[in-house]
């Protein structure tokens, strides 16, 4: 379980922005507090930390192929990615402040708007030393609530061995749909307001 401290992370976005965030901390099951906030350029160096500790099956979960760490952590794709365009996309990062003072990422969840549809595609990634203790699900209830005040369709694609993933998106609401020719599930919670009538509201 995971315990939220204060009110609400959610405000109304700025002008031209579509997605917005206030930071908000969270306890995890084993007392361990950990700040969710937006991404930030300054977190580039944290992010290769983060990638140097991810296992393959991590990344193969993640990317679906077995990208190299050298990619992954090339300074013009962590640069790009630590930088966000608000009007279209918005990046979570749960950020651990250790004993040592230093500052440590462990785990990003990530909604880009696809152009010109109502739809937003998710994408989240946890360190390795803190899969299943929840932090994944709460990372990803945070995006259903950021996707609900934007009003859009969230979508994503999992692998049929990721078997968490695929438990946290039914947990939450998600309708699952297994597509045979790509190997691949593709999982979808409606947001806008014509679908979320009266009684079959998404969880928070």
């Amino acid at each position: 379980m995971i315990t939220p401290r204060g009110s609400t992370s959610l405000v109304r976005p700025t002008s031209g922005q579509l997605f917005y965030f206030r930071p908000t901390k969270l306890t995890l099951c084993d007392g361990t507090h950990v700040t969710i906030r937006s991404i930030t350029p300054e977190d580039e160096s944290r992010m290769i930390d983060f990638h140097q500790a991810l296992s393959q099956q991590s990344v193969h979960f993640r990317y679906f192929a077995m990208l190299s760490l050298g990619f992954r952590t090339r300074h013009e794709r962590l640069a790009a990615l630590c930088a966000t365009d608000r009007a279209r996309e918005i990046a979570l990062v749960a950020d651990q402040k250790r004993s040592d003072g230093e500052h440590e990422i462990l785990g990003v969840a990530r909604l880009i708007k696809t152009p010109g549809l109502d739809e937003a595609e998710f994408a989240l990634l946890v360190t390795d030393r803190r899969q299943g203790d929840g932090l994944g699900t709460a990372l990803l209830k945070l995006l259903v609530a950021i996707g609900r005040k934007a009003q859009v369709r969230i979508v994503g694609h999992v692998l049929p061995d990721n078997a968490a993933m695929l438990h946290v998106c039914r947990n939450l609401g998600f309708t699952l749909h297994f597509h045979p020719a790509e190997g691949e599930w593709a999982v979808e919670l409606d947001l806008r307001p014509e679908h979320l009538t009266r009684g079959s509201q998404a969880p928070v």
